[in-house]
């Protein structure tokens, strides 16, 4: 065997943090020129497809809302019950709905918004970031008492993680 060729072993492999294995490749999971309408149009498409009713995309600002009357991400075909909504954002998780090799694009929102935010059932989570500038988005989604799921996210399309 040359040596250019190398034998690996399972002492070789390691399991990637799926945030890290994003960082590294992100060519792989979103466009060039990461435009942050394109992700929005991805988590609404994603809810229009796992939910019955109404699915609502706006803009505030430098914010992006997606907004549906049911909770797209209750259930991942992944998750045993109820997945812990962290957990989801930050994983790598099939979106078979959409077609093969598929996933939800909230990890990316994860990866490479500034800031993002989900509310359930008016309960809000601050997934990266902090609670700077979201004043304007509390009152819109407490004007909206039919929204059982909300995801915002802000500043997208820089590399940085938290």
């Amino acid at each position: 065997m040359s040596e250019s060729k190398k034998n690996y072993t399972a002492a070789d492999l390691r399991i990637l943090d799926p945030i890290e294995g994003i960082l590294m490749r992100p060519d792989m999971y979103i466009s060039p020129d990461k435009d942050p309408r394109k992700m929005a149009a991805q988590i609404a498409e994603e809810a229009f497809i796992l939910t019955k009713g109404p699915v609502y995309l706006n803009r505030i600002d430098e914010w992006y809302i997606i907004a549906a009357e049911n909770d797209w991400l209750a259930n991942p075909k992944c998750f045993e019950g109820e997945p812990e909504i962290q957990k989801l954002f930050r994983s790598i998780i099939a979106f078979p709905e959409w077609g093969d090799n598929s996933m939800y694009g909230e990890v990316l929102l994860t990866v490479f918004a500034q800031q993002v935010v989900t509310w359930l059932s008016g309960e809000r989570t601050i997934i990266k970031g902090d609670e700077t500038e979201i004043d304007e988005l509390e009152r819109v989604v407490n004007d909206h008492p039919e929204w059982k799921r909300v995801v915002a996210f802000r500043e997208f399309g820089k590399l940085d993680q938290e």
